[in-house]
């Protein structure tokens, strides 16, 4: 059986209430509590397969997401991204913050850091918000 971790998902881009209820349906099983106002919420005892449901509606979608994985025995902490369909993973710090590790940069000496950041090609991550339902609504 494969390890289960804890973490954070995080919601981004302009969703409409219906696609926030589905996001909060598809992730209410994987949240310690419940998806909060801001798009957020807190997960344990999840494998990547737990979130396949949702990954699947939010890049049909276009929404913004992010799992920030914790770090368990041998597993570093890592940010999962999903931003305009491309996927992206990154090794992070214990709060999610997305981090180098010394010895990847010292494996390129002919670039500077700001370089080297630059060539990870880091999405940005939009900020979430609710907004009108894009289906016209009956007279």
């Amino acid at each position: 059986m494969a390890d289960r971790y804890y973490g954070t998902v995080y919601l981004g881009g302009r969703l409409t209430q219906e696609q926030f209820d589905k996001c909060k349906e598809l992730l209410e099983p994987c949240l310690d509590d419940e998806l909060n106002d801001d798009g957020s919420g807190a997960f344990i005892e999840c494998t990547c397969e737990d979130f396949d449901d949702i990954v699947d509606f939010c890049k049909s979608n276009s929404i913004a997401l992010s799992l920030h994985w914790d770090a368990k025995w041998e597993q570093d902490s890592s940010v999962d991204y999903w931003v305009n369909g491309e996927y992206k993973q990154f090794f992070a710090a214990g709060d999610g913050d997305i981090a180098v590790r010394l010895a990847e940069l010292q494996e390129h000496p002919e670039m500077t850091i700001a370089e080297f950041i630059a060539k990870m090609d880091i999405p940005d991550f939009p900020a979430f918000e609710i907004v009108e339902s894009s289906t016209p609504q009956p007279a």
